[in-house]
């Protein structure tokens, strides 16, 4: 009996099973984790020790801990943030199962956002090289994405870009498995990928309209589908996906009008945010050269393989090296340009729009803003990776080498690199300087001691008082010294208006349950006075700041503080410490 025939016209293509890994490969993967952990290890920042900003929340996690038990603080860590108007239950279950787990130790941490790091460059590169992109195209995809002042998330402990991230790149993972193997378990592991990723961080909900485009195209292109066999690939996971972008819209859109941070998220349109983000792109992308480039040996070899054959003196056609006998005409080539200009396009427009308020760029408060680089720049990186994808594999052109190609984008990885090196190096040393003024607190004095944190009030919106507390939960869990009084010192510049802000400050203590220095018992004597100076990323602000607090503290009249019963120690970012000489 013979076998009833398909209809090529109805039937679904599916390419080879995924592309099997080479010796290179698995050097590349080897080689990846290597370099994230020689990083950190090179620069110190395994062990550097904890710092003001975020880290305090571990410490002020496991009082929590002891308080109410795990189940309560994961409850209450969920709300709370939902009443700020952020919707990231994965993040916040993550960073409390952290602190539950690895508990104060930084070291541990550390080492967790290393290997979470180093899985992120590798799946993203095995997102790319298990489709049709070779080695160099899908390297320089992973690389792109991760290096930069965006690294900031391979040592800086608390974050959920970096969380995020992974979940993305094992998305795409997914999708790249789906596309090869066109079995449905790896569809909803796409699914579910996202799902994670997106309730990591909001900036990862828009993201969605760039995968879909691209997990449409990439399936039509691979496995030669038409365009409705490609959509009905992939619907499963975009009807999943849309409900999920829609509820998350939603939720968010619900908590828009409670309390956010003046940086933090969209706050409306302005032409001058905007042209200044596009700016910092530009920066971050190395002013666009490497793409310039790529696109010009790309335009080239599409000219030149589109041009009218030679012919030799007898006038016969001289066929040019891996040149077919079939010429595509330029509009054709250049047509492929759409899925990389598309993908950029959606991924990057939202993330600028999101971001244009705060920026995407270093500023001088610890590197805030350089993780929103993720996950934007994945466009960008895609954009390189494809254009590289079409110039080999545009028939002809080869008068134009493609080395020229690689040789930017390796230039541009490597200043990459070392922009890496650099910042990890600085975040290392203020870290190191941290350390010193909190053990110089510590081992000057005994754990019952009162110690007393002294620090400019009224700047940036009560800033100043959040960076106290958080120095009080590190020296409390930290380094064990728990009996901490708070003085914070008006910046205003009348009288009246200084009590006001004294008056302000006291406020924020009770509700902070900070005790005021005014609290402490008459006749005792602070065993250390510790000068919280905010602007250490800028030497001559940080001196001023430091300057003006060691002036107000020691011509106040304070019984339990007289100066020159106190030695004065003082880290080079400027963080003081007074302390009562051991007897």
């Amino acid at each position: 009996m013979k076998k009833k025939k398909k209809n090529p016209s109805t039937t679904t293509t599916v390419a080879d099973s995924p592309q099997r890994l080479g010796k290179f490969d698995l050097l590349v993967i080897l080689l990846m984790p290597v370099f994230v952990f020689g990083i950190l290890i090179a620069t110190g920042n395994l062990w550097a020790g904890p710092r003001t900003t975020d880290d305090n929340q571990i410490f002020k996690l496991q009082i929590e801990f002891e308080e109410s038990g795990l189940g309560a603080v994961l409850d209450h860590e969920i709300k709370s943030r939902y009443e700020l108007g952020r919707v990231i239950p994965v993040y916040n279950i993550y960073k409390v199962l952290q602190s539950y787990l690895f508990g104060g130790n930084t070291v541990i941490w550390s080492v967790w956002i290393g290997v979470v790091g180093a899985a992120t460059l590798i799946l993203l590169y095995l997102s790319l090289r298990l489709l049709d992109y070779n080695l160099f195209e899908s390297l320089a995809f992973a690389l792109l994405t991760s290096l930069g002042q965006q690294s900031v998330v391979w040592w800086r402990l608390l974050h959920g870009e970096g969380i995020g991230m992974l979940f993305t790149a094992a998305a795409l993972v997914m999708m790249a498995l789906r596309i090869r193997s066109g079995k449905l378990r790896y569809e909803v592991g796409f699914a579910l990928m996202v799902t994670l990723a997106v309730l990591s961080k909001e900036s990862f909900l828009l993201l969605l309209p760039g995968l879909f485009v691209l997990k449409f195209a990439l399936s039509k292109r691979v496995n030669q589908l038409t365009v409705k066999s490609a959509l009905m690939q992939s619907l499963p996971a975009f009807a999943w996906l849309g409900i999920l972008g829609a509820t998350d819209a939603i939720l968010i859109r619900a908590g828009g009008d409670k309390p956010r941070l003046n940086y933090d998220g969209w706050q409306g349109f302005s032409l001058d945010n905007f042209a200044n983000i596009l700016s910092q792109h530009v920066q971050i992308t190395h002013y666009c050269v490497p793409l310039i480039c790529v696109m010009i040996v790309f335009l080239l070899r599409v000219v030149l393989s589109a041009a009218p054959a030679m012919v030799d003196a007898e006038g016969r056609p001289v066929e040019q090296p891996n040149q077919g006998s079939q010429r595509t005409s330029v509009p054709q080539l250049l047509s492929n340009l759409w899925l990389p200009i598309a993908v950029w396009v959606l991924i990057s427009i939202p993330q600028f729009l999101l971001y244009m308020n705060s920026g995407m760029l270093n500023n001088m408060n610890e590197a805030h803003f350089a993780r929103y680089i993720l996950p934007g720049i994945l466009g960008y990186a895609f954009l390189i990776a494809e254009i590289l994808r079409l110039i080999r594999s545009t028939p002809g052109g080869q008068q134009v080498p493609i080395a020229i190609a690689y040789l930017f984008v390796a230039l541009s990885m490597g200043l990459k690199g070392m922009t890496v090196y650099k910042d990890a190096d600085f975040f290392a040393e203020t870290s190191r300087q941290y350390d010193e003024w909190f053990k110089a607190l510590a081992e000057n004095t005994e754990p019952d001691d009162p110690i007393v944190l002294v620090y400019q009030n009224g700047m940036f919106e009560g800033y100043q008082t959040q960076v106290a507390l958080r120095a009080y939960y590190i020296l409390s869990r930290c380094y064990g010294r728990q009996n901490v009084y708070f003085l914070p010192i008006p910046d205003r510049p009348t009288i009246e208006e200084g009590r006001l802000a004294v008056k302000q400050a006291d406020t924020r203590h009770h509700a902070l349950k900070m005790r005021h220095a005014s609290e402490i018992p008459n006749g005792t004597k602070a065993a250390a006075v510790g000068i919280i100076n905010w602007g250490y990323t800028m030497p001559v602000f940080g001196a001023r700041i430091s300057q003006f607090l060691n002036i107000e503290l020691t011509r106040a009249n304070h019984d339990w503080f007289h100066r020159d019963e106190y030695q004065l120690s003082i880290t080079p970012l400027g963080y003081a410490t007074y302390y009562r000489p051991k007897r």
